[in-house]
């Protein structure tokens, strides 16, 4: 079965993200983040979409990077509200990601990064944006995204890629989760 997870905005007021896991799940794809239906808590600023009782942020995002490298493809729903094409910092990151890991990419629209995304991770993704696949699978036919996801698991891309960005990348992540682990245990102290 072919597997992927979807990167974009949990929150309570914008349910795309959970739209588009329902869509793919009803085309026979494996999506294994967001990992709950909806928004099972809001801070404020973030949503979460996992029972936090059971799991810490940290642990979800750990898991969620591993399906990102171990993907068939990636998925980015980005669109928020009425921001479409958006792709903020923690779905820059996750895409720069998966181009280390060679795993195709299919956005819902043409990439508009954010001006707060990190320079080095825009500077990483702006001469690879032209890789990403655009298929809005909310919208388009299911005949459409049949074929589309056919062509998909078979391509590993070559996004050029050197050891450098590579390093820069994975360097940028594992700051990240070291972040997360850190937070997970003073919250738990």
């Amino acid at each position: 079965m072919t597997c992927t997870q979807v990167g974009g905005k949990y929150h309570p007021d914008d349910d795309s993200v959970f739209r588009l896991k329902r869509r793919l799940l009803g085309l026979g794809v494996s999506v294994a983040h967001p990992i709950a239906d909806g928004v099972s808590m809001f801070d404020g600023s973030s949503g979460f979409a996992f029972d936090l009782a059971r799991q810490s942020f940290h642990e979800v995002e750990v898991h969620y990077y591993e399906c990102i490298r171990t993907c068939d493809f990636h998925t980015v729903c980005n669109q928020f509200r009425d921001n479409i094409g958006y792709l903020g910092g923690s779905a820059s990151l996750e895409m720069a990601y998966a181009m280390c890991h060679r795993r195709p990419i299919v956005a819902l629209h043409p990439v508009t990064i954010n001006d707060t995304v990190d320079e080095r991770v825009r500077a990483f993704l702006t001469p690879r944006l032209p890789y990403v696949v655009v298929h809005d699978f909310l919208w388009a036919l299911a005949g459409d995204s049949r074929d589309l996801l056919l062509r998909l698991p078979r391509r590993r891309i070559d996004y050029n890629v050197s050891d450098g960005e590579r390093a820069l990348i994975e360097c940028t992540v594992q700051a990240f989760l070291e972040e997360l682990s850190t937070e997970t245990a003073r919250v738990e102290s």
